[in-house]
């Protein structure tokens, strides 16, 4: 495109443009402007996410100059990625004149990557990384390697960036911080991002991008820290705010982690997923009815990815099940069945989970059983109808589940103790809950803080709980 840097956007000159244009909607009087501008407004819009003016800005710009490159490239980009009609948005790239376009490479490349043609694509990227001048091809490279990138194709992503002659500058090393992180490189991937702030502390990108690493690892206390320091720098900034409210949601502050999901869904309405995070922390906070509105909300907008709507399904049955809607809540268990990507062990423990919440403890006893039968059943299957059990009321169950797998595991295992700590303290077994204290802050201080926090003062560590026990009996 010929101005897509946001400062240009910022600029009396385009401000002016866009005035224009503006105004000529509102007045129907025509305008007069080059193609370039079109494609302007059009970009400016849609990175807004004003989708109806982009289109607009478009369909207009394509009536005067209907040969136009950047408007036909930005016409796919809108129907692909918004409308989500790759096939319609191949056709308008069909019209693009100029194969030799840049924006056109990478647009086709993306929309392969996105329909896992990885090969047709890596076909294409090198192809005209061959045809390029010598002094055009490091921001391609740097560009192609940002794409593999985004889609996590990382090990592509360390390939397109090995074949960059200057690794060294900032933007290159923010890069390979994000390789290093998508390899499971976390030790080298923070040293990264630690000395690009430290070169920078005011770019909401590195935070965010240390943030995204902390939250990966579990140090979700750290990734809101990280993003805190993002949002003071940027209030608006949706990727800081989303990384902050998957991380207090993931520390059991629903209350907290809702107020900054509903922040993320104002600045970033069109996110297919937020109604889905929306609606479990609210069936988290014991609000189902607001979880089901959110929920199926989710549920029209996911009509593609099977593994999204599978989650969907779950949450939408156990939040019916909880609204004591139990035959409908199976009949989401039944959607869950016919879904590829879901295994038996799943839909069976769904099932015994809501029949065990409406009090069919029999028939729930008998499904838990079929799916510590399944071939793919594991330790985790008991420690979900352990979970299950005692969410459901039924501590007791809980509590022998827990007993029985817990004294059978080896001592690398480490979930579990925590439940099992909160299942003694219901239970009034005072000793055992002492111990089991211990033996949770010992193995999974993570799961000790995100399950027994509510029985301690706040801010107390994990690593505190036991002497604190002791000292307070």
């Amino acid at each position: 495109m010929t101005s897509n840097d946001n400062s240009y956007f910022e600029s009396k000159e385009f401000k002016n443009i866009l005035q224009q244009f503006e105004k000529s909607q509102t007045s129907g009087n025509p305008m007069f402007m080059d193609s370039d501008d079109f494609s302007d407004i059009a970009e400016y819009y849609f990175n807004q996410g004003d989708f109806k003016n982009a289109k607009k800005a478009i369909h207009d710009g394509l009536d005067i100059f209907p040969h136009s490159t950047d408007l036909w490239i930005l016409k796919a980009k809108l129907t692909a990625l918004v409308e989500k009609d790759v096939t319609k948005a191949y056709t308008y790239l069909e019209r693009v004149e100029d194969k030799s376009d840049f924006e056109y490479i990478y647009l086709l490349g993306k929309l392969k990557l996105r329909e896992e043609q990885t090969e047709e694509a890596e076909k294409l990227f090198r192809n005209h990384l061959n045809d390029l001048v010598e002094e055009e091809r490091e921001n391609f490279i740097f560009d192609i390697a940002s794409l593999y990138a985004v889609n996590e194709q990382f090990m592509k992503a360390e390939d397109w960036f090995e074949l960059l002659k200057s690794k060294t500058d900032d933007d290159c090393q923010e890069l390979k911080g994000r390789i290093l992180l998508g390899l499971g490189d976390y030790e080298e991937s923070e040293r990264i991002f630690q000395k690009l702030i430290d070169k920078n502390p005011y770019s909401v990108d590195y935070w965010t991008d240390l943030a995204s690493l902390q939250a990966i690892n579990d140090r979700f206390s750290d990734a809101i820290t990280s993003c805190e320091y993002a949002i003071a720098i940027n209030p608006k900034n949706s990727l800081a705010i989303i990384i902050k409210a998957n991380s207090l949601f993931n520390l059991g502050n629903f209350e907290e982690a809702l107020k900054y999901y509903l922040a993320y869904q104002q600045l970033d309405p069109n996110d297919v997923t937020i109604d889905g995070l929306i609606g479990v922390s609210y069936l988290q906070l014991d609000q189902p009815a607001k979880a089901l509105a959110h929920l199926k909300r989710a549920e029209q907008q996911n009509q593609v990815a099977q593994e999204s709507l599978a989650e969907i399904y779950e949450n939408i049955a156990l939040t019916l099940s909880h609204l004591g809607k139990m035959d409908e809540a199976l009949s989401y268990v039944d959607k869950m069945q016919n879904l590829e990507c879901m295994d038996m062990e799943d839909i069976k423990l769904t099932k015994g989970h809501i029949l065990l919440e409406n009090d069919q403890v029999e028939a729930a006893q008998e499904i838990f059983q079929e799916a510590i039968r399944q071939p793919d059943a594991s330790t985790y299957t008991a420690l979900k109808i352990a979970v299950f059990s005692y969410n459901c009321g039924y501590v007791q169950m809980a509590y022998e589940v827990l007993k029985n797998l817990l004294e059978s595991v080896d001592e690398t295992w480490e979930y579990g103790y925590s439940y099992f700590a909160v299942c003694c303290k219901t239970l009034n077994k005072t000793d055992e809950f002492i111990q089991a204290v211990k033996k949770a802050c010992e193995k999974n201080p993570y799961e000790a803080q995100k399950v027994l926090q509510t029985f301690f003062p706040e801010g107390i560590a994990p690593e505190e709980y036991y002497n604190f026990l002791l000292q307070n009996q």
